[in-house]
């Protein structure tokens, strides 16, 4: 009896211990950085206006993006007034530095048709409703006349609109470009305040 619970024990003891779990540390991979961009879907000229259906959006590798100079999602503005300053073959990058606003530099020569002059044209907002006027909006001018009165001088001031005749001086004319200015605008109608100017090409 006794030799046999001491062979029990001993091939008890004889075995090995339970292994120990270990743990595999979790490397976090890296998340994949992308950026909005945008490619002509057909050729697209110099002087146009884009909209969202002349390109088509892609999402561009981080690595891809560098080599062409992209650091940041690109965004398109597709107003009608902005132009294009450079022609773009189908399947190229359209790019914010490819497009002109009114404002900025330029956009006057890039707009402005062979054969075509631009005039400056100074007008009372007093009684225009602020931003009716646009760029890119069509107008027609009157011609402001009367046999007693020369409202040509600077410093003329109509005070009676008899025999005042206004006649169709120019129409359909394309307003390019609107600047704000504070000089004051002649010939005044009686003593009332002129109210801010905006001078139209």
């Amino acid at each position: 009896m006794f030799a046999g619970l001491f062979g029990v024990a001993n091939n008890y003891l004889a075995k090995p211990p339970p292994a120990t779990a270990t743990s595999t540390p979790v490397i976090a991979e890296k998340p994949t950085v992308t950026y909005t961009v945008w490619r002509a879907k057909h050729t697209l000229n110099k002087g146009q206006a884009i909209s969202a259906s002349d390109v088509t959006r892609e999402l561009m590798s981080e690595k891809e993006a560098h080599s062409n100079g992209i650091n940041k999602d690109i965004t398109l503005d597709f107003n009608s007034t902005t132009l294009l300053n450079t022609a773009i073959k189908s399947g190229d990058l359209v790019l914010p530095e490819n497009q002109v606003t009114p404002k900025q530099a330029g956009y006057l020569t890039l707009i402005t048709r062979e054969g075509m002059t631009l005039y400056p044209l100074t007008i009372n907002t007093n009684n225009l409703i602020d931003n009716y006027i646009q760029p890119g909006d069509f107008i027609d001018i009157m011609a402001i006349s009367s046999p007693e009165t020369n409202l040509a001088s600077a410093t003329t001031r109509i005070n009676s609109f008899s025999k005042v005749q206004a006649n169709l001086f120019m129409q359909h004319v394309h307003v390019l470009s609107i600047q704000n200015s504070n000089s004051a605008i002649d010939p005044e109608v009686s003593t009332r305040k002129s109210g801010t100017n905006n001078d139209c090409y």
